[in-house]
């Protein structure tokens, strides 16, 4: 069994340093899988995964990379403060570590929302030409962030205030940051939001692409979106689309671990058949 290391540091200038954390081998050959992870708290609940995820492919001499962005986890600065755009620049910075390690950086991993800016990364940044893996990918921002809103919306009922998603995004158009859920969004968080979706997957940059849905009946159809998604990127590039069994651990009330999710990406990541 290969003994496991841990590589951490902050990175960037003071006042805006971002916390990036490497999970490999002792005996090294430098091949990393660059994690893009999901928004908010489901960041919290998929650290779990993605600890159990690292330990599996260091047994098979890989590293994985997770950078902590701007503004979440143990980095510098506040969530009201992060952008689309700023995230951007944290993944730049983490492969330029990577490289300053000596290591190279041939896949990524997005996990929800982060499929959206491992698309993104992978089509205009990237050094190479990455494997993509995404979990469960959200498919449009502007999306994700009504849903995020309603997270707002469902206790203003309960408070009796009877907050809208639209009033919401009123009163962050006109400069006010909003918190939902302990989480700040700022009108340029919203923005970029909104413009951001999973068309940028459809590049011929990344070597390849896999796209895994967790479902709770592997016998149920995908949902029509997806369907689309998939069809829509299957007309300019080959996409390996999997579906495993299990329960979303990015919102679960406690932490879980899916087991057959970390099997299948481990096989995908290091190349076996999957």
């Amino acid at each position: 069994m290969k003994r496991s290391q841990l590589s951490a540091e902050f990175v960037g200038e003071a006042g805006q340093r971002i916390f990036v954390i490497a999970h490999h081998p002792e005996q090294f050959s430098g091949n990393c899988i660059l994690v893009c992870p999901p928004f908010a708290e489901e960041m919290n609940k998929s650290r779990r995964m993605m600890t159990e995820l690292a330990q599996h492919l260091i047994k098979k001499g890989k590293g994985l990379v997770i950078p902590d962005l701007f503004g979440t986890g143990d980095s510098e600065g506040d969530f009201a403060e992060a952008s689309v755009t700023r995230w951007m620049d944290d993944l730049v910075q983490t492969e330029k570590w990577v490289e300053e390690k000596g290591w190279r950086v041939e896949s990524i991993l997005g996990i929800r929302f982060g499929c959206l800016l491992a698309a993104y990364y992978a089509e205009s940044y990237a050094k190479f030409n990455p494997r993509l893996v995404f979990w469960q990918p959200v498919l449009d921002g502007r999306k994700a962030l009504d849903q995020f809103l309603r997270i707002r919306v469902a206790a203003s009922l309960m408070a009796d205030t009877k907050e809208t998603v639209s009033g919401l995004k009123a009163k962050i158009a006109n400069g006010v940051t909003v918190e939902i859920a302990g989480y700040a969004i700022s009108n340029r968080m919203a923005k970029e939001m909104e413009v951001v979706n999973l068309d940028n997957a459809i590049n011929k940059r990344s070597s390849e692409f896999h796209w895994i849905e967790v479902v709770r009946d592997l016998n149920a159809a995908v949902s029509l979106p997806v369907e689309k998604k998939v069809e829509q990127i299957r007309e300019n590039r080959k996409v390996n689309f999997v579906s495993v069994l299990g329960d979303p651990f990015w919102i679960s009330n406690e932490i879980s671990i899916n087991h057959e999710l970390i099997y299948r990406t481990v096989n995908l990541l290091t190349g076996a058949v999957s």
